[in-house]
């Protein structure tokens, strides 16, 4: 088994804070938009890193979203042509970062 290194092993300890915070502000009542579909996330979520999760990615919190879980499901394992959510999905992602934007949108081509 990999041992973890001391960066990421701090990365970690960061990420918890983050999430903890994330479930706070959920118990107090803020409303969260999935990405994927746009509707509020009511009761069960997951958290979605729109860039990735290496290095300082995984503690980024303007790429870390919460979702569907089964938004986030369909995005990882189906077909883009059955994903109703797609063309929405690009337009809320694309004042994020222009280069996924680019990215992501290019997907739909293939």
């Amino acid at each position: 088994m990999r041992k973890i290194s001391k960066k990421r092993s701090q990365q970690l300890k960061e990420y918890k804070k983050i999430t903890s915070n994330i479930e706070e502000r959920k118990k107090q009542g803020e409303k969260f938009v999935c990405i994927f579909c746009g509707d509020i996330v009511q009761q069960a979520y997951e958290k979605h890193h729109l860039m990735g999760r290496e290095e300082k990615l995984l503690n980024n919190e303007d790429y870390l979203f919460v979702v569907h879980p089964m938004c986030h499901f369909k995005y990882h394992n189906h077909p883009i042509k059955y994903i109703w959510w797609w063309d929405g999905y690009l337009g809320r992602i694309k004042n994020i970062d222009d280069k996924f934007y680019h990215r992501e949108s290019m997907k739909k081509q293939k």
